[in-house]
């Protein structure tokens, strides 16, 4: 559970976690005059130091009863973006590189051995990178081609770098403007399980070549288990705030919240929360 809500957290802009097509990114809501066309304009050479605060918290409730689950510490990745190079179209080649990961150290709830451990294996990223390429609109056109450092704990690795693949906010090709809203779509079928998720932005504010977005989330994971009864319903549920510029790639700052419930149908009930924080912040 907790590993499937760091994946639908790292694609809380709706982008595909896979490589493929282009997502498709839906006006919803021109919004009110002055509207503009939204791209983004990085500047060759650029290097923006960015910060991500995450921490998951895993709940249990079997036949009403409430179940002590281990928790994981939270984790501080930082890392630095580079533009590699602009094409004439405006596609963005561009470096990512780990330069830190360790336990948040506002974490003081989790226990200190479970932190001694995961502070250890959040060491073996540093130095982990990936190279991706973003058109214009924030839309992933290939990668991310990460390469993790020697000796990086693979399981933590994969939990880390799949924010490669959700840097930048996907924008609509038409011109939106105040209170207007857009909408993204990421469908996935694997194993027997379809994951739809639904990524609604809403502008409320340009000022000064900074905008501010709610984001909502909504999306729902339906595992097929071959006729024998009902089927396991996953829901996904979350939303936040961001700020960004188009002159930088990812966002200036990201407050969200992601929430992934599991019913498991039966005699004795069951019902798992995996609740996840993300605090994102960057600079110059």
């Amino acid at each position: 559970m907790t590993r499937l809500t760091t994946f639908l957290a790292a694609c809380w802009f709706a982008m595909p976690c896979l490589a493929g097509d282009l997502p498709a990114v839906k006006l919803d809501d021109a919004g009110a005059e002055p509207r503009v066309a939204l791209r983004y304009q990085p500047r060759f050479g650029f290097d923006q130091n960015v910060t991500m605060k995450v921490k998951s918290k895993l709940e249990t409730e079997a036949a009403g009863n409430q179940m002590a689950m281990p928790q994981a510490p939270g984790l501080m990745v930082q890392m630095v973006i580079k533009i590699d190079f602009i094409s004439d179209q405006g596609d963005v080649n561009l470096t990512a590189l780990i330069n830190d990961v360790k336990v948040d150290p506002d974490d003081v709830k989790t226990p200190p051995q479970i932190t001694e451990v995961y502070g250890k294996m959040a060491k073996t990223l540093n130095g982990s990178s990936a190279t991706l390429t973003l058109d214009a609109r924030g839309r992933l056109k290939s990668g991310p081609d990460v390469t993790l450092a020697p000796g990086a704990d693979p399981t933590m690795g994969e939990s880390v770098t799949s924010h490669f693949r959700s840097l930048a906010i996907p924008l609509p090709e038409e011109p939106v403007g105040p209170g207007g809203s857009w909408s993204t779509t990421h469908t996935q079928d694997q194993n027997g399980a379809r994951l739809k998720v639904v990524t609604t932005y809403t502008l409320k504010e340009s000022q000064g070549g900074t905008l501010k977005l709610d984001v909502k989330v909504t999306g729902k994971l339906a595992v097929s288990n071959g006729g024998q009864g009902p089927e396991l319903g996953i829901q996904v549920g979350g939303g936040g705030k961001a700020e960004f510029t188009l002159e930088r790639v990812a966002p200036l700052g990201v407050v969200h919240k992601m929430v992934v419930s599991m019913n498991v149908p039966g005699p004795k009930p069951m019902k798992t929360t995996s609740t996840m924080h993300m605090l994102l912040k960057s600079s110059d």
